[in-house]
């Protein structure tokens, strides 16, 4: 390194082939840097040409390989930005297309060479200085470019991937630019470029980076798709195949020809979707699936080879063929046969979607006929297992009976029992499959007419399952097909039932006409007995359909034997089967159930046990036995001792007992009367309140001498129980606590209870606050709420509080749920108790402080309330003047707005400021909006104002109504410019607000309207698509409450009061003179908001009937004025006037006024002459805004090129 101290010695230095490219970087960078202590007059373009040389000699292609080279290389030329012929003159010399390919070809995915090479790419692209025989590489380039992209885009940022793409994209575009293309050349990006350039589009497309997946389509286009190349499309593809790309590039390519080619040449098409699944049939499908998005006819013949082609295969792709099927039903009825069959035999999960279909081809094709002949040839064939005899198959087709006229009806029917064959299963299927369908048809004639024609049904006696079942289909339908002597003759050759629709069909029969039902009672539950263990589903069915006759004609034990059979099978889900609302009332069989439950839960081999109890709490109190009620609860409550169950299977258990005890006592059950029972149970679970159901049974009816005794017992006991030196929360405190709760001192003596409670819990203070325990803390929050809640003297309090203080300092302030909820407790507490000598802002802290940590707003409101009620005027007004100045100073306004709202509930009429007071707060809202508007405080404070404008009437002077109207508008009007997660509450708080305005302070609105439409104006506004990205242009329930909100302005509440009673003027006509010098304006800005911003179609749909009624309170003169503002030439001549500008001779001096003029309404040939509503263009306008009225021509309303066309 020692031979760089000169010029020449750095000269050599460099030019030396021993020197490493690591040291030529290196000393590179500090010559140009002036790091070297040596003089060196052309040292940058030494430098440059040095490195140009290198990376053209194919002896040192060492070079073209690193990336610190190409940054050097780059850097030398931002160097000679001040000598660009110099540069370029050197550069010119460079074989830069080579040696791109050279670097790109021998360099693994590296970033840093990529990043290198594009700053280089850039600059030469921008200088207009690509270099010689670039085009030559030019492939190799773009391609082995993109390849290194395709490898590393994982580890890019979307920017960064953009970036890159558009680099070698406008790189690429540059050499290309203004160059012929042969053919040679094409075929060439064909082969080798177009696959990574397919392959990454495809990987980016509908990405971020969007726009680059363009930029790479534009250099196919390009090349690929000019109109020279139209007719090489073929052999482009073809050489695009050789090259094996991707499926992804594939499909991504045909969907770029199908955008290039005309939509009409289907023919080009079809045949570039052969070519290309002949190839990859994998993807026929998807390609079809975007052929079929050109919305042209295919050529049958190309359809049918897609189908042959796919049917060759040893397995079908079954979308591919319902898309073709989907495209042309001639394809799907001339290949029906093969799909039926194929698609049993392969057992595919999207059978029942072909068939439809298939279905559908015959239908529209109108052969329903052929299509039962076909089906009945498969269900023959395929012997009645395959999926076309199942049910579901079969209410597909009886959803379509309607489009049968009774001329196929007849021609089917005759086919069946008129045919030289007799009929067979297959004929039972459809025939059951189209009565199916007259159950769900409107056409009333076709089902009269069907009825003879279904007659000879009954003169088969097959012994057949689905004869049964279509000889009980047509009953239902028919209940007068048979005559007395037909119905005795069908049920003594039933002789023995053997299958369930034939009990069905005796069933139904009973329903109809008397006879001797015994028999079949007996075989039907011996029938049940065998088919029940395989076919669990069968008592939804009968429990759905058959309980009346169980109830009315089962004898009790043969009901008994029914319950035995439905808990004996498995079943996961027995709750389904008593969905049924209607089988509650079926006294017999709803006592059968009860009773059978309470037996079994009584034996040990009973399984199911579970699931029984759970079914207790469905059926109705009405529907329980008094003799065995209180049995069940023993029954329960035993198994709720002994159980070593989970806490949601006790939980199934308790509300069992819950819904038994709960409206209607037995007052004989262990629950209820037996105090060892009771004290156990509430030990276990002491937060179920079915004791204070039991207590409240006993407390009403306490004059009975059953239930005093049993409240004075409970009372003693609980007394002697607190009165021991307690370790632990017992039962008796929970009891204690029901008992005081629930009872008044006048009618029972509780106070020695209260006594003995209170001291009890000032023993188990002391223990729990010196163990502090989790437990501890749960206790004594438990204790502290039960003291809120009893509404304990200020006496007793003033005991507790000492030990309730020395609690709560040992609270940390972590957000533990256990921790928070002892705090809201306390607060509760002391707010319950609160005395003018506490400080009102000390309590406020405390709610923030609880709010933040989460405290529930409504239940710390209801404390906090507590405490206003005591407040004295004085102490009122200074603590509401600290929270406005609280306002000012803090940042958070979401708790403040909750307090706000809490002092203007209490503020008093017989305060002669609160109405300056009120008028205040508002304004400090209004100076610190900012605060309010980003959080849920505004909600509060709306939800405040409407509370305050309904029942506090008196508050509200002019001054305040406008200063609220403000406060409304500047609201809205924030919801327009960003997208506030709260927008959808705030705007509906905003139309509810000035609702309670309209119907109630209207009279205030006289002469104020201007500044009550500024705010409509703001509100339509917000429904539109001003500002896309927003939630409100969406919001159905906004639109409605807006559209509300527009009815409430247009027609004034029926009880408003006349200002003067004797004039023959209403007040209703009163107010709509005032309102139509505004409204006008009102319609003008929701036209004007709808052509330049548009409405959502469906919010659009609910705004009109809003809209619409302004034109009932609008005189002909305003709308004139409307249609005059609406007219074309006014605004045509105004804007003329405009453009001319100011007069030359004076800015002042009078000039030439526009002339706005009424045109007269055209006749349209769509018959739309302005005459709509007889009104003129406004009320077309409207119309043809939703679409409704005014068709037009092209150019005319509604037309694609006339006002307010699509």
């Amino acid at each position: 390194m020692n031979q760089i101290r000169s010029a020449e010695g750095i000269t050599r230095f460099l030019r030396s082939k021993d020197t490493s490219i690591d040291e030529v970087v290196q000393v590179g960078y500090e010559l140009l840097q002036g790091q070297l202590n040596v003089y060196l007059p052309n040292k940058k373009s030494f430098v440059f040409e040095l490195l140009c040389d290198r990376l053209s000699d194919v002896k040192t292609k060492k070079f073209r390989t690193q990336s610190s080279i190409w940054s050097l290389l780059y850097y030398t030329w931002c160097e000679l930005d001040d000598e660009p012929k110099l540069r370029n003159r050197i550069f010119q010399n460079l074989k830069f297309g080579e040696a791109l390919v050279d670097g790109l070809s021998h360099v693994d995915n590296d970033i840093s060479f990529i990043n290198a090479l594009s700053d280089i790419m850039n600059a030469t692209r921008l200088a207009s200085l690509i270099g010689s025989n670039t085009l030559e590489y030019s492939i190799d380039i773009l391609s082995k470019y993109l390849e290194i992209i395709q490898n590393i885009k994982e580890n890019l940022s979307d920017a960064e991937l953009g970036n890159h793409i558009h680099t070698i994209t406008s790189f690429y575009q540059t050499i290309i630019s203004a160059e012929n293309l042969n053919k040679k050349y094409i075929l060439k990006f064909a082969s080798i470029a177009l696959p990574i350039i397919l392959q990454l589009s495809a990987s980016i497309h509908n990405t971020e980076n969007n726009k680059q997946h363009t930029e790479l389509l534009s250099i196919i286009k390009k090349v690929l798709l000019n109109k020279e190349q139209k007719e090489n499309l073929i052999p482009n593809l073809e050489a695009l195949l050789k090259s094996k790309p991707t499926n992804e590039s594939l499909v991504l390519y045909y969907d770029i020809l199908l955008d290039t080619i005309s939509k009409d040449d289907i023919k080009t098409a079809e045949k570039l979707f052969t070519l290309i699944t002949n190839k990859t049939p994998g993807i026929t499908s998807l390609l079809l699936k975007s052929l079929s998005n050109l919305k042209r006819t295919l050529s049958q013949s190309f359809l049918d080879d897609i189908i042959i082609k796919e049917f060759d295969n040893k397995t079908q792709d079954w979308n591919l063929i319902l898309s073709v099927i989907q495209l042309d039903i001639e394809i799907g009825i001339k290949h029906a046969e093969q799909i039926f069959i194929s698609l049993d035999s392969q057992k595919n999960e999207n059978w029942l979607k072909l068939g439809e279909q298939l279905l559908n081809c015959f239908i529209r094709a109108r052969e329903f006929l052929n299509f039962f002949k076909l089906l009945r040839k498969i269900l023959i064939e395929t012997e009645y297992s395959s999926y076309w005899s199942s049910i579901e198959f079969s209410d597909l087709i009886s959803q379509n009976v309607y489009v049968l006229s009774i001329t196929e009806m007849n021609k089917l029917t005759e086919s069946i029992f008129q045919g030289e064959q007799t009929p067979n299963k297959a004929d039972y299927i459809l025939l059951n499959s189209i009565v199916q369908g007259l159950f769900n048809t409107q056409d009333i004639t076709l089902v009269e007419q069907s009825k003879n024609l279904l007659k000879p049904i009954w003169e088969i006696n097959d012994d057949d399952e689905e004869l049964w079942r279509l000889k009980y289909q047509i009953l239902c339908l028919y209940e007068d097909i048979l005559d007395q002597d037909s119905i005795s003759t069908v049920v003594e050759k039933s002789g023995n039932p053997s299958s369930l629709n034939q009990f069905y069909l005796l069933f139904r029969i009973r329903e109809i006409f008397e006879y001797d039902f015994r028999p079949i009672v007996e075989n039907f539950l011996k029938f049940l007995e065998r088919e029940s263990k395989n076919n669990s589903n069968i008592f939804q069915i009968i429990l759905n359909r058959w309980f009346v006759l169980i109830n009315e004609f089962f004898q009790p034990l043969e009901i008994t034997k029914f319950c035995e059979l439905i808990f004996s099978v498995p079943n996961d889900d027995l709750n389904k089967l008593f969905e049924n609302d209607y089988l509650f009332e079926q006294q017999k069989l709803t006592e059968g159930f009860i009773e059978y439950i309470s037996k079994s839960l009584d034996s040990k081999k009973s399984s199911n046990s579970l699931q029984k109890i759970e079914i207790l709490a469905k059926f109705p109190i009405q529907c329980y036995p008094k003799r065995i009620k209180h049995v069940i609860l023993d029954q329960l409550v035993e198994i709720l001792f002994k159980s070593s169950t989970s806490q949601s299977q006790n939980e199934i258990i308790l509300n069992s007992i819950k819904h038994i005890i709960s409206t209607s006592p037995t007052f004989k059950s262990k629950i209820e009367i037996d105090l060892t029972t009771i004290f156990k149970f509430v030990e276990k679970n002491p937060n179920s309140d079915i004791f204070n159901k039991v207590w409240n049974h006993h407390y009403q009816q306490r004059k009975e001498v059953s239930s005093s005794k049993i409240i004075n017992e409970l009372i003693q006991k609980c007394v002697q129980k607190l009165s021991k030196n307690n370790q632990n929360l017992s039962s008796s405190f929970y009891i204690s606590f029901i008992i005081l709760k629930n009872s008044s001192s006048n009618e029972i003596d509780t106070d020695q209870l209260l006594n003995s409670f209170i001291s009890a819990s000032k023993t188990l203070f002391h223990e729990f606050i010196k163990s502090d325990s989790p437990k501890s803390i749960k206790d004594i929050t438990w204790l502290l709420g039960s003291f809120a809640e009893l509404n304990l003297s200020f006496q007793d309090f003033q005991s507790l509080k000492p030990l309730i203080l020395k609690f709560s300092s040992k609270l940390n302030n972590t957000n533990d749920d256990l921790i928070i909820n002892a705090k809201i407790n306390i607060f509760k507490l002391f707010c319950q108790y609160f005395n003018e000598s506490d400080d009102i802002k000390y309590f406020e802290s405390l709610y923030i402080v609880l709010r933040e940590q989460g405290g529930v707003k409504d239940e710390l409101l209801t404390s906090l309330s507590f405490v206003f009620g005591k407040l004295s005027n004085n102490v009122f007004i200074h603590g509401f003047n600290h929270l406005l100045y609280s306002i000012d100073q803090d940042e958070l306004m979401v708790y403040n707005s909750e307090i706000l709202g809490l002092y203007w509930k209490f503020f008093k009429r017989e305060d002669n400021n609160v109405i300056n007071d009120f008028v205040r707060s508002i304004s400090k809202i209004l100076l610190n909006f900012n605060k309010f508007i980003h959080s849920e405080s505004i909600i509060n404070v709306l939800i405040s104002i409407r509370s305050i404008l309904l029942e506090k009437t008196w508050i509200i002077n002019q001054y305040g109504l406008e200063l609220i109207l403000s406060l409304l508008s500047r609201v809205s009007d924030s919801l327009i410019l960003e997208n506030n997660e709260f927008s959808e509450l705030i705007y509906q708080n905003l139309t509810l607000t000035l609702s309670n305005i309209l119907l109630i302070h209207r009279f205030r609105l006289s002469n104020r309207h201007h500044i009550l439409l500024n705010l409509f104006k703001s509100l339509l506004l917000n429904l539109s698509k001003v500002n896309p990205i927003r939630k409100l242009p969406y919001s159905i329930k906004n639109a409605d409450s807006m559209s509300r909100v527009l009815n409430n302005l247009c027609e004034p509440p029926i009880n408003f009061k006349d200002q003067n009673s004797n004039s023959l003027t209403s007040s209703n006509s009163l107010v709509k003179k005032s309102l139509r010098k505004y409204l006008s304006t009102l319609l003008c800005s929701f036209i004007f908001f709808n052509l330049k911003y548009s409405y959502d179609s469906h919010i659009r749909e609910i705004l009109l009937p809003g809209i619409f009624n302004i034109f009932d309170v609008l005189s002909q003169n305003e709308l004139i004025l409307v249609n005059t503002l609406l007219d074309n030439s006014g605004p045509q001549q105004g804007y003329g006037g405009y453009q001319q500008g100011p007069p030359q001779q004076g800015y002042y001096q009078q000039g030439p006024q526009p002339v706005y003029t009424q045109q007269p309404p055209q006749q349209k040939e769509s018959g739309c002459c302005g005459t709509c509503c007889k009104i003129l263009c406004c009320a077309c306008l409207l119309e043809m805004l939703c679409g409704d009225c005014c068709g037009g021509d092209d150019y005319g309303p509604g037309g694609p090129g006339g006002p307010g066309g699509y």
